[in-house]
């Protein structure tokens, strides 16, 4: 095991440091189980108990915890995982099945890419005298779930879209 990222100056409700935000990660791909599509939408600090921050004393070596919101693939699921960052080890894993995560930023910017590429969608620009898609500004919209059929176990975004002129 290699030394671990928390440092003896950091206070237990300290935000996670980058070191720590690393060390999560790679202890949770280290599990493999997660396949290359995974992403992570979030890495926090995982709050100790009320009596280990009453407890703590400066110079000690606090007890820290990162909780990571892992979005597995393009399944409506999550994994929440807790990784203890002094042992630099998975403590818990959590699948979510039929949640829909976080609509992350690269899944934003393809849905965008995806819209200037489509034909379909240039033609309709162009038919409404729309030409210049660099004045074209697209917000990808995370959607709800209106049980339609076509939304069962996807992940679905609605782009509004404005034009500046």
């Amino acid at each position: 095991m290699s030394s671990p990222p928390v440092s003896r100056d950091a206070h237990p409700l300290e935000a996670l440091s980058g070191e720590e935000i690393r060390a999560a990660v790679a202890a949770v791909r280290a599990t493999g189980r997660l396949g290359e599509a995974a992403r992570f939408s979030a890495v926090t600090l995982d709050e100790p108990s009320k009596e280990h921050i009453a407890a703590f004393r400066p110079g000690a070596l606090p007890e820290r915890r990162a909780r990571v919101t892992i979005v597995p693939g393009a399944e409506c699921s999550v994994i929440e995982a807790v990784v203890d960052l002094v042992e630099l080890t998975v403590m818990s894993w959590q699948p979510r099945d039929d949640v829909r995560p976080a609509l992350l930023f690269e899944e934003s910017f393809n849905a965008i890419v995806a819209l200037h590429e489509h034909e379909g969608f240039r033609d309709a620009l162009a038919a409404r005298g729309i030409t210049d898609l660099a004045k074209l500004q697209i917000d990808p919209w995370p959607t709800g779930n209106f049980a339609i059929p076509a939304e069962e176990g996807r992940r679905i975004v609605r782009c509004l879209s404005l034009i500046h002129i």
